[in-house]
């Protein structure tokens, strides 16, 4: 079997490009906890998010979703993606796909710790955007204000950000080479 040549959507955020998913919150300070720690893998990451999940507080944002502005709310977490899965197999954005020219947006509202708890199964069984926490959007350009400096992951790799944050999709920019489809 040989590989296929396909194109498929990058993303910016403030012009840093990414391909997979960033994110807002909970999961952009485990991101900063691992990236300050030496040790990798499942157990840290699952250690970091347990211990962030119990001691994390929601923080204000307001988002402006293809120019429509949405009241601010309170987020633990939200994810910006171009594909559905974190790693580990949990997916955080199930109807995401690389080559649609647009963002998936998942929102997790606050809510209390055992609500979080008792969701978590469903990143496993490609269902969390249906959650009661959860709330979707599908876009071509966000923007999100909130407390800075704001704490993200791009890829996977955390950092923090004294601005708003502005995500684009670069529709098909970007060409790779895919396993035979069928």
């Amino acid at each position: 079997n040989s590989a296929q040549e396909i194109k498929i959507d990058t993303c910016l955020l403030n012009k840093r490009p990414y391909v997979n998913l960033a994110g807002v919150g909970l999961d952009a300070e485990v991101a900063i906890r691992l990236k300050q720690s030496k040790r990798r893998g499942f157990l840290p990451y699952f250690h970091n998010t347990i211990k962030e999940l119990f001691s994390y507080q929601s923080k204000t944002y307001e988002l402006r979703i293809d120019g429509e502005l949405l009241p601010a709310q309170e987020y633990i977490l939200i994810e910006v993606a171009n594909a559905p899965m974190f790693g580990y197999n949990f997916e955080v954005a199930p109807l995401a796909k690389f080559d649609d020219g647009l963002l998936e947006v998942v929102l997790f509202r606050k809510s209390s710790i055992w609500k979080y708890v008792l969701t978590a199964r469903r990143f496993l069984d490609s269902s969390i955007h249906e959650s009661s926490i959860a709330e979707r959007y599908s876009c071509k350009e966000l923007t999100i204000s909130g407390p800075r400096p704001i704490a993200v992951h791009v890829d996977g790799e955390g950092d923090q950000i004294n601005d708003a944050l502005h995500f684009e999709v670069k529709p098909l920019s970007l060409k790779v080479l895919a396993p035979p489809q069928g």
